[in-house]
């Protein structure tokens, strides 16, 4: 069972979203750039909102298989992002990880910082085998963070993802549990 429903880092705090946290989140999923490089569109209020009425339900699930996080600055206390850990495969101990930032916040080094925490906190506290992310391609920048976290290139699925009407290649990325 984990012990912490909050995780910290230097400059952020990893928590359960609140409902509350609905119009912070909707000023950043609403935008178009940020859903530049995934398959899904920019979110309507109510998707959002219907978003974070899942981060907490799932939460409240035994066991928990995804962990959803609100992303908050320390220094502002400010909702600035969100990532999450679902557990893809529980027999085979293995996550993915993903993360979205408000652009403000881009180029900070902030997506690295949960990277690695989620790793961190894959690896320590679920005794994960393997984590893996995926990114477009084109995507230059999630690449450089993936990287940055420690986590390797392992390939490039071609074609794989229709995104806005364009199949497009997908990178994955993966780091292995160091602790067997």
């Amino acid at each position: 069972m984990i012990k912490k429903s909050l995780l910290e880092t230097d400059r952020l705090i990893l928590r359960i979203f609140e409902t509350t946290d609905l119009e912070s989140m909707h000023r950043y999923r609403s935008l178009p750039q940020v859903f530049r490089y995934v398959v899904s569109d920019p979110k309507s209020r109510k998707a959002t909102a219907n978003f974070i009425k899942y981060a907490i339900a799932v939460r409240k699930k035994k066991p928990v298989l995804n962990y959803i996080w609100a992303v908050v600055s320390k220094k502002t206390g400010n909702l600035i992002g969100d990532c999450n850990l679902p557990i893809i495969n529980l027999d085979q101990k293995e996550a993915c990880l993903g993360y979205t930032l408000n652009p403000d916040f881009w180029n900070q080094g902030y997506a690295t910082e949960i990277t690695k925490k989620l790793i961190e906190f894959g690896f320590s506290q679920l005794k994960l085998h393997r984590i893996f992310a995926t990114c477009d391609a084109k995507n230059v920048a999630s690449s450089k963070v993936l990287l940055k976290a420690g986590m390797q290139w392992e390939g490039t699925f071609r074609k794989n993802t229709l995104q806005k009407g364009k199949w497009r290649d997908t990178h994955q990325y993966a780091i292995l549990s160091t602790r067997k």
